[in-house]
């Protein structure tokens, strides 16, 4: 079996398993009560993963590109951040850490974005070229996030035979009239 096939097979089984043994082998009486606890024949349906962008995949670009910047900065150009930090009369007399801070986590700022492009500008071609690759690979799982992973279907029938297996199945209506082999027999 191909590791994409087990996967598969490891997720469909996680996604059907109800976390305890499930009853296999039921007696004459039951097996007539509910005669389909015979079959033992399934029909799968293979699902297609979809994948759709993030939603939050700019924020999420955005924010991983403040880190590379200022990560970039504090270990390879602090001159650059020094030119910075002149440019600004508010930033003079904050230490670099606050200056970092306002940049990473200051949500409330109007001039942040402001702060951190005109910091970008002064990042030279090549480092920025860099800094892209870099933050291209580390936003890329939010690329395409497949919605489908691990969804499985189950028909109402094997829903049915879990739940009996598991002795969780109602057939006694309840004070609201409510028992799973009535809901069940409406299907």
């Amino acid at each position: 079996m191909s590791d994409k096939n087990s996967d598969r097979v490891k997720r469909l089984g996680a996604g059907l398993s109800p976390g305890d043994n499930v009853r296999a082998k039921y007696g004459d009486e039951i097996l007539e009560k509910y005669p389909e606890l015979r079959h033992d024949t399934y029909t799968n349906a293979y699902i297609n993963d979809t994948s759709y962008l993030s939603s939050y995949i700019k924020d999420i670009t955005r924010k991983f590109e403040v880190d590379r910047v200022v990560e970039t900065i504090m270990s390879e150009k602090p001159e650059w951040f020094e030119k910075f930090k002149n440019r600004y009369e508010e930033l003079k007399d904050l230490s670099d850490q606050q200056i970092f801070n306002k940049l990473y986590l200051d949500q409330s700022s109007e001039n942040k974005e402001n702060y951190f492009d005109s910091l970008y500008k002064m990042v030279d071609a090549k480092t920025k070229s860099k800094i892209q690759e870099e933050v291209a690979r580390q936003a890329s799982p939010y690329d395409h996030v497949n919605v489908s992973d691990a969804q499985v279907l189950i028909r109402p029938e094997l829903y049915r035979k879990i739940r009996l297996g598991l002795g969780q199945w109602s057939t006694i209506e309840d004070s609201t009239g409510y028992s799973d082999e009535k809901a069940y027999q409406i299907l």
